[in-house]
């Protein structure tokens, strides 16, 4: 047997027959391949904006959207067999019109974008692609109401997490409605700095800042409302 190989092939031993086939190869990944799993909701469309998010920051990302059809994909009823076999021809179309809608014109981001339809649970099916397609990340959306912490067991974002061999994202819409940011220190004042350099760090404070700071000993109930202060007992 000759020792050239066909670019884009590879050669085996076919142990029934005992000869070579050379079978083709799948390419090799080019960029950097996101997997997003999308549907008709709010959550596909956290997913889907992170991974645009992604494609502005590279010059090299290509997004594979895939949308799974779940019901009745075990039947061999004709009538449901049919149902399916249109909803795999429509859909592609549906979602490049649900896309157009939510984020308008996908040529302005600098990304290639490829859309899938599978049939099947969707965990296994969003996986199975990010394996097809050697992807780098697979982003799954959560309902902003929701969060991490209170995921339900099973949930395809849960399963994926726990299973996926690649990493994974959930996406979820940023708001920090009725959260505080940490304190932060008062910049130091512009006296104590003078205070500072004229004493040659002997004298730390302005006379402002020195002064006694007393603070009348009670017995009783205080709380802090409002003020900048966390509420509490005193």
């Amino acid at each position: 047997m000759s020792d050239t190989k066909i670019p884009g092939t590879d050669t085996v031993i076919d142990e029934t027959f005992g000869v070579a086939i050379t079978r083709s190869l799948p390419p090799p990944p080019t960029g950097y391949n996101i997997v997003v799993g999308l549907d008709f909701d709010t959550t596909g469309d956290h997913a889907m904006a992170e991974a645009l998010r992604f494609a502005d920051s590279r010059d090299d990302v290509e997004i594979h959207v895939v949308y799974v059809i779940t019901k009745n994909v075990d039947t061999i009823r004709a009538d449901i067999l049919a149902k399916r076999a249109t909803e795999l021809e429509d859909i592609p179309a549906k979602l490049r019109r649900h896309i157009e809608t939510r984020f308008g014109d996908i040529s302005k981001h600098n990304t290639s974008l490829v859309l899938h339809v599978r049939l099947g649970e969707p965990t296994a099916a969003i996986h199975q692609l990010a394996v097809d397609v050697d992807a780098e990340l697979i982003i799954v959306g959560t309902h902003g109401r929701t969060g991490l912490r209170k995921l339900a067991l099973g949930s395809v974002a849960q399963k994926l997490l726990e299973n996926a061999h690649c990493p994974v994202l959930v996406a979820r819409p940023r708001d920090y409605t009725g959260l505080e940011k940490t304190a932060r220190p008062e910049p130091l004042c512009p006296d104590c700095a003078r205070t500072r350099t004229e004493s040659n760090g002997e004298k730390q404070w302005c006379d402002w800042h020195a002064r006694p700071h007393i603070r009348a000993h009670s017995i009783g109930y205080h709380e802090y409302l409002g003020g900048g202060r966390s509420p509490g007992i005193v």
